[in-house]
């Protein structure tokens, strides 16, 4: 028997607002999801780093290997998908799955945790855009314009409603793709300089290299934003088959993406020296095999896609906040209760794309105050404050957000687990899908956590503020389940709904 609503027979069910429906199609939140990974600047990152001060040769292995246990992830997290379809996504999922506490907390640190994240990417262009027009047209604009411009474009573009941002992502993503494929395709049909070599795709040496943890923690950090994918299904024509497959294929189109581009850069620069030569030029590696490969018009093409890499990334994280907010505000907990209402022609979140805005630009002003006042800040950016764009508000807010992320997969993936051996839920439980998969995932993401957070002086610095990054993320979390707690204690009511708004659940047969 299908059911419409969880809040079906609640008087309050009117006052819901409804995301406007049938706005995607799978390419649309396929779209969304590749934006918000941001494939190029993963490439033009991570990438890299994980070869020069991690897995070295073996870093397309580590890719793989962390492509299998987000694939078990993603089999655990689909099946939640077909039993529960909300914006909230881990919100939703966490709270029906394990508790509302949880769920409340796992909401309220994604809602930060990606905005720490567009933030974190809103350093990122504001860097390569000031480098780019003083390169090509010598004119110094400083980091703060290009990231508030980018601020400004993206929720713009989320006010007007998710079917423009997928347009606008699909033109920018179509440009990524298309260089990575002609420099790639360049590089093994001249097969550098030792020939092409299956030493890099040998999953043993995933576990070599200088740290091999390093290596394989920038392989997770490379996939951070697929897991949106259920935060569309409201939207999309057919949430039951189109966002089971659309997380598929994002796992696994951003894995293939990441893998070839990484085995084309040790292929470029031969197994012998890629690991001297990428911690020489680290985010400039493959920009020379570009250049290099395929001349100087694909250098100049990646210096420019990656920023609009970067902006595709920004407007979809943008949507992302937005759904969190919107999603929360309209139970009637916490947020005033117009950030749960959609436009009344847009269907768009609008009042939390502009609550998003604010609190982007927020943090962008404490991080500027935070800068100028903290001296160890200016000596490890070498006190260059376009520097400190890329090495702390990029480096700093990604690493929180993506702590928040591996944290959230985890508790979803128990959830998946609990859920399903539920009475009410048994006849949907399946050994793979609901048992072992997802507690692969578990166990996997438990390890990358370990990772970032052993790690954590090779990734930001080894300076305070960095140590203290996973103790805020805790701390957040903590105070998140405190809020409910007293939601209990004090707004019964409230909490009770916790969770509860989903736009279907899936036929019992």
């Amino acid at each position: 028997m299908a059911t419409s609503s969880a809040l079906s027979a609640s008087s309050e069910q009117t006052e819901v607002h409804r995301l406007k429906s049938g706005s995607l199609g799978l390419v649309g939140i396929l779209l969304l999801a590749f934006s918000s990974a941001a494939p190029l600047v993963g490439c033009l990152g991570n990438i890299p780093l994980a070869v020069a001060f991690g897995n070295g040769v073996g870093a397309p292995a580590g890719f793989i290997v962390a492509m299998g246990v987000l694939l078990c992830f993603a089999v655990g997290y689909v099946a939640m998908t077909r039993r529960l379809s909300a914006t909230g996504g881990f919100y939703s999922f966490i709270s029906n799955g394990l508790s509302k506490p949880l769920g409340l907390a796992s909401g309220l640190s994604l809602m930060l945790g990606y905005l720490c994240v567009q933030v974190a990417v809103l350093g990122a262009i504001g860097y390569f855009g000031s480098a780019a027009l003083k390169q090509s047209f010598g004119i110094d604009v400083p980091w703060l314009v290009i990231a508030g411009i980018a601020l400004v474009l993206a929720a713009v573009a989320s006010y007007f409603g998710v079917e423009l941002s997928a347009k606008v992502l699909g033109v920018l993503f179509i440009g990524e793709i298309i260089i990575l494929a002609i420099v790639n395709g360049a590089i093994f049909m001249n097969g550098g300089p030792e020939g092409v070599s299956l030493e890099p795709i040998n999953p043993i040496n995933a576990f070599g290299g200088i740290a091999p943890g390093i290596g394989i923690f920038f392989a997770f950090w490379s996939w951070l934003g697929f897991e949106v994918v259920p935060n569309y299904a409201e939207e999309s024509k057919n949430p039951r088959k189109l966002v089971p497959l659309a997380t598929y294929l994002a796992v696994i189109g951003i894995g293939l993406i990441l893998f070839v581009t990484a085995w084309a850069t040790i292929t470029g620069f031969g197994t012998g020296k890629v690991v001297d030569e990428t911690t020489g030029l680290l985010g400039q590696s493959y920009i020379s095999l570009a250049q290099t490969y395929v001349g100087a018009w694909a250098a100049d093409c990646i210096n420019w896609l990656v920023i609009t890499g970067c902006f595709a990334s920004i407007l979809a994280f943008h949507q992302t906040v937005s759904r969190y907010i919107y999603a929360i505000a309209r139970e009637g907990v916490l947020f005033p209760s117009k950030l749960g209402h959609t436009h009344p022609r847009y269907g768009s979140p609008h009042h939390a794309a502009v609550a998003t805005f604010f609190g982007a630009g927020l943090i962008l002003a404490l991080f500027t105050a935070f800068y100028f006042a903290a001296p160890s800040a200016q000596e490890f950016a070498g006190n260059d404050f376009n520097t400190a764009a890329y090495s702390e508000v990029f480096g700093w807010f990604a690493i929180a957000c993506t702590f928040w992320v591996m944290l959230n997969q985890i508790l979803c993936s128990i959830a998946t687990i609990r859920y399903h051996r539920l009475p009410a839920h048994r006849v949907h439980a399946h050994w793979w899908r609901t048992g072992v998969a997802p507690a692969i995932g578990a166990l996997g993401l438990a390890g990358a956590l370990y990772l970032l957070w052993s790690n954590l002086s090779h990734l930001g610095g080894d300076i305070i503020w960095v140590s203290l990054i996973p103790w805020f993320c805790i701390a957040w979390f903590v105070f998140s389940l405190l809020i409910a707690f007293w939601l209990r204690s004090k707004r019964p009511a409230a909490y009770e709904g916790l969770g509860r708004v989903l736009s279907t659940t899936a036929d019992d047969a």
